[in-house]
């Protein structure tokens, strides 16, 4: 006897593989769900190479940057001395 296993969109996507970061060049339906130009998604490796080879999606590396220092007068901070309002 056959069993169905819910299917659709709600349905729990496979954890094979290992996930990494695409950027979608074309509208597509990915992990799921509709994808938009220019969103960062991340899918399994097997998906991945699927859409990259019909040039849906492309692998990207996400890095991310120190935060800059914003502190202001400062010892050790880059940015220039405050000037105040002088009286007239």
């Amino acid at each position: 006897m056959m069993k169905w296993n819910g299917g659709g969109v709600g349905r729990p996507q496979s954890q094979q593989g290992v996930k990494m970061s695409y950027l979608v060049l074309k509208g597509c339906v990915a992990g799921g769900e509709s994808r938009s130009v220019g969103d960062v998604i991340e899918l399994t490796e097997q998906e991945g190479k699927s859409l990259t080879a019909m040039g849906r999606v492309q692998e990207v590396t996400v890095t991310k940057e120190a935060p800059a220092d914003r502190s202001v007068a400062l010892e050790t901070s880059d940015a220039p001395k405050l000037t105040t309002r002088k009286k007239v």
